[in-house]
């Protein structure tokens, strides 16, 4: 919201800008040469907003010819995004919950995250939702349950062997110990038609094999795999776990 309403004062911004024999431009002129920082007026406003964005002094710009308006355009949607897309990436990352969500591969005018891709009917969608929540940290384990309330036990209630986290979940519980050799192996035989020679890393370690589940995009050794795995498999096919 915040975004779209700098966009119209740039908008705005630009009409002025195109229009210099004015009223309007003239009286704008004199607002940003002369009011405090601290005015309520919109010039004032405005010249906030550029700062915010790093963007070049509204009163150097009215001082010489616009751009055309294409460019302004594009320039201006670009220095939005650029600042957004750092600001949701930085309040990703302090995020304990959005651990295994590599925010940095993707941003707000990019391609959609892979664990979108084969997405396409409702069943599909019903499928991708333990993934999803697994994957931003959204799915309610006995672990954060008992983190959060202090009640009960973090341990699992399926296999009663250690406390219930996601990489429990996803790597280690042995409830599910078959279809994870399933799919294992599947991911394996790609693997090697690819000749990736670091396929063992993934198998090795609970936390990687948990991270290359939910998000392979994470580690640069598997980026090779990433446009082979996805489009052959289904990964959302590997959450068997009961509906949320």
């Amino acid at each position: 919201m915040e975004a779209k309403i700098h966009r119209d004062m740039f908008s705005l911004f630009y009409s002025v800008w195109q229009n210099p024999n004015t009223k309007v431009h003239q009286m704008i002129k004199i607002i940003l040469a002369e009011a405090n920082s601290n005015s309520c007026t919109w010039a004032v406003n405005l010249d906030h907003i550029y700062k915010m964005y790093n963007l070049e002094n509204p009163l150097s710009c009215l001082q010489r010819d616009p751009p055309e308006k294409s460019i302004f355009k594009e320039y201006i949607l670009t220095k939005i995004t650029a600042f957004h897309e750092k600001e949701m990436k930085d309040l990703a990352s302090s995020n304990s919950k959005m651990s295994y969500f590599n925010v940095n591969l993707f941003g707000l005018r990019g391609k959609n995250h892979p664990s979108l891709s084969n997405i396409i009917s409702i069943e599909d969608v019903k499928k991708a939702r333990p993934h999803l929540k697994l994957l931003t940290g959204d799915y309610f384990t006995y672990e954060s349950k008992f983190i959060q309330t202090g009640k009960g036990t973090p341990t699992c209630k399926i296999c009663q062997t250690e406390s219930e986290s996601i990489c429990h979940i996803v790597a280690n519980c042995t409830e599910y110990n078959q279809v994870r050799s399933r799919i294992s192996t599947e991911i394996k035989v790609l693997c090697i038609k690819i000749n990736l020679q670091e396929i063992n890393k993934i198998f090795e370690n609970s936390s990687i094999f948990t991270q290359f589940v939910l998000d392979l995009d994470f580690y640069s050794f598997l980026l090779p795999i990433c446009c082979v795995l996805y489009p052959t498999l289904n990964l959302n096919s590997f959450l068997f776990f009961p509906t949320l």
